[in-house]
């Protein structure tokens, strides 16, 4: 797990139903309240901005999530530190928090094996000899303000699954698309108001939340 690329992703249920965009489990936090809130599509896009990324703290989540994920490894007697600068050096190395790069899983395997005892014959490039199946799934943009923060690529666009066609959503497209599937779920917006993600958004943004 590592979300410091997208802060802004989180699951969450209503009834003990899981809640789902148009990119399945994975929801945005920032169009989930919007549909709470009521807004329009164009609004909820204009929330897409650097004064809400940092009333959200979306701006720490990049050396925070460093942080936990390396102490999070020693616990385990894993030093992956020099491994994490090189998927650094890679770009963006997470489709989403917790589906990584082949080449992430890779290093963390042959770390294992290594902690374990056990001998790793090195026989192949993994970045040519093996697929990774998890880009076949949903990749969530890295936001272009949170992108120049740690130097990578940022984008505003959302890709589905490969099961699904592999769509691209833009920005507007992906928010009016999840606000139908929420809908189509049949998720009123009073229900999102009712949620502790809704009453969060609300008060770290400053904004009066609806009630009924």
């Amino acid at each position: 797990m590592f979300a410091g690329f997208h802060p802004d992703i989180t699951y969450f249920a209503i009834g003990g139903k899981p809640v789902a965009s148009c990119l399945g489990g994975y929801n945005s936090k920032i169009a989930a309240f919007a549909y709470g809130h009521e807004l329009s599509v164009e609004a909820t896009a204009n929330l897409f901005n650097p004064l809400t990324y940092g009333l959200l703290g979306y701006f720490d989540a990049y050396p925070l999530g460093r942080r936990i994920f390396l102490e999070t490894a020693r616990s385990h007697q894993l030093d992956l530190t020099a491994a994490f600068a090189r998927w650094e050096s890679f770009g963006v190395f997470m489709h989403t928090p917790n589906h990584a790069n082949i080449m992430v899983i890779n290093d963390i395997a042959r770390e294992l094996m290594r902690v374990a005892g056990l001998n790793v014959d090195v026989d192949l490039d993994h970045e040519i000899d093996t697929p990774d199946y998890l880009s076949e799934g949903v990749i969530w943009p890295v936001y272009p303000e949170l992108a120049r923060r740690v130097g990578v690529e940022g984008s505003l666009n959302f890709k589905a699954t490969s099961q699904r066609g592999g769509k691209i959503f833009g920005l507007e497209e992906f928010i009016a698309e999840s606000f139908k599937e929420y809908g189509d779920e049949g998720f009123s917006r009073q229900e999102f108001r009712q949620t502790d993600l809704y009453q969060f958004m609300a008060k770290r943004l400053s904004i009066p939340a609806r009630t009924g």
